[in-house]
Parts: C-alpha cells; structure tokens; sequence
C-alpha cells in the first residue's frame, strides 16, 4: 500500500465498486475492545500495529472458479496501476510540462 497513491480506505472502495469484497486482514490484539477492557495490557507487537493499516484480505473461497480470480487479479492490478504513486509522479510531471508550454 505505501507505494500507492491511495489508502486502504480507498482501496476497500475501489474494489467494492467493482463488486469484489475485501475484508480486514487481522486487527492487533491491542485494538480489540476486548483486550483493552480486560486486559489492558501494552501490546509487544508494534510491528504488527505498524502493519496494519497496510494489509487487508482478498476474495478466497472454495467455490472461487478461475474467472472469479481473474476477475480479482484485474481488479487489483487496474487500482494499482492507476494509484501508483510513479503513476501520479509521472502525471504530476507532465501536467507541469503542459502548464510551462502553456505559458510560452
């Protein structure tokens, strides 16, 4: 995700709106309420907190045919092709250029 252009907020969305379903990864043991009502204790796992917001779960299932995958596979390639952030780089950089001819 941290070479995206984009959160996984928006990611969620981008794959929602092409009626795929993702789900959260994991959650820290330390942002269960349950653990932080209990148990109270700091979390060893800064790491895996650090993660986080990074990860999230693709479609997996039993009944998955391989043009549901494909379907996945293009969806996830199309959203970080066109969120990437050389992508927004390079389209950064050409904007500049056409305002600077603009200009001439």
């Amino acid at each position: 995700m941290d070479r995206l252009a984009i959160d996984r907020a928006r990611f969620f969305g981008e794959m929602k709106r092409r009626e795929i379903g993702c789900s959260v990864h994991f959650i820290p043991i330390r942002l269960h309420p349950y653990y932080r009502k209990t148990l109270g204790l700091r979390d060893p796992c800064t790491e895996a907190l650090a993660e986080y917001p990074r990860l999230l779960s693709l479609p997996l299932y039993s009944k998955m045919t391989d043009e549901d995958v494909e379907r996945v596979i293009e969806a996830v390639r199309d959203i970080v092709v066109r969120n990437s952030v050389r992508q927004m780089v390079a389209f950064d950089v050409l904007e500049a250029a056409s305002v600077v001819e603009a200009g001439d």
